[in-house]
């Protein structure tokens, strides 16, 4: 089936959820790295205080030029971290929720009688299993004759069986 999105979230609720998760695990990830680089630069900073050179020696120089680049870059890859965690995250959802609520829209119009045919998800869509089961199911109730209805109840298929008695 051809790829039919039309919008970019199709169920915002768990969308935004998956979302909010990977881009939260992706800060907390980030953070964890920048507390160790915080670390990290402090340790030196008190290596070289240790040692005995003063602030204006180009080790101290050094360490805040390296501090800052590490800043600069940090930044820059949780940005890029974040896009791509926003970025997976929709996509991922859209994997899940769409192949769910095509099946679930696939199924209401069958109740309504609009459509009789299997259902289809895109390729690489999760779930595709699902559809199949569901189009299985579908065949056999398409390949066997209609329940009669009549208004004082249902009139069973098999004869021998025979529709359950009101309370």
């Amino acid at each position: 089936m051809a790829d039919q999105r039309k919008s970019l979230l199709i169920a915002p609720g768990f969308q935004l959820g998956v979302v909010a998760w990977s881009v939260g695990l992706t800060l907390t990830v980030a953070g964890i790295f920048y507390l160790a680089q915080e670390y990290f630069f402090r340790d030196f900073a008190d290596l070289g205080a240790r040692l005995g050179l003063g602030p204006d020696h180009a080790y101290f120089k050094f360490m805040s030029d390296m501090h800052d680049f590490f800043e600069n870059l940090f930044a820059t890859v949780t940005g890029v971290a974040v896009l791509v965690a926003t970025l997976g995250g929709i996509e991922l959802s859209h994997r899940i929720a769409g192949p769910l609520i095509r099946l679930r829209n696939h199924m209401r119009a069958v109740a309504e009688g609009k459509t009789r045919r299997p259902v289809e998800f895109r390729e690489g869509d999760f779930f595709a299993d699902l559809a199949e089961s569901y189009n299985a199911q579908l065949e056999r109730l398409n390949s066997e004759p209609p329940v009669d209805r009549s208004e004082d109840g249902i009139k069973f298929r098999d004869s021998s069986r025979k529709p359950p008695r009101a309370a």
